[in-house]
């Protein structure tokens, strides 16, 4: 969903691309009506608009799916002025930080198992924070980087891939 969006985001900002900006609304509309009053995308509301095999699988980790969209819906916005992802964008922003973390920074199994996927939520929830000038919000997303990151991080910038996983893998931040 994140490279659907900021893909259709791309076409809008360099091409004034029509059909990119009606699918990336189109997408909206369909997010808006799948994701819960907290925040999450729900099974039973996409059941609802018959897309479980489309959706199968999301489970309980959201920062792999709708939470890594904040950012890209922050960029949309800015090129758009479209209320409907700041409305997004704040549902999972204080979704994703209320569950995904506790209130020290430290990382819950919500989290899930991708670092990569973690700090792209929690960079566009600090995005989305500071844009909005919350400072709650800002917070928490740095105590997450100080706390619950820092001991998947090398001195050189390195970071692992898996969180829980013994691997060489891993990528230069």
């Amino acid at each position: 969903m994140h490279e659907g969006l900021e893909s259709l985001t791309w076409l809008i900002k360099l091409r004034n691309n029509a059909i990119a900006n009606e699918y990336a609304r189109g997408m909206l509309k369909t997010l808006t009506k799948i994701t819960d009053d907290y925040g999450a995308i729900s099974p039973e509301l996409v059941s609802k608009i018959n897309r479980n095999v489309v959706f199968f699988g999301i489970g309980n980790v959201q920062t792999v799916t709708s939470e890594r969209l904040v950012g890209v819906l922050v960029k949309y916005y800015r090129l758009t002025n479209d209320p409907l992802t700041l409305k997004l964008a704040d549902k999972y922003s204080h979704y994703v930080m209320d569950r995904s973390f506790t209130g020290s920074g430290n990382l819950t199994d919500y989290a899930g198992n991708h670092i990569h996927s973690i700090t792209s939520t929690i960079r566009g929830v600090l995005d989305y924070a500071i844009m909005t000038k919350d400072g709650n919000l800002i917070e928490s997303v740095c105590r997450v980087y100080e706390v619950g990151l820092r001991g998947f991080y090398s001195n050189y910038g390195w970071c692992k891939e898996q969180a829980w996983l013994e691997t060489d893998q891993g990528e230069v931040k």
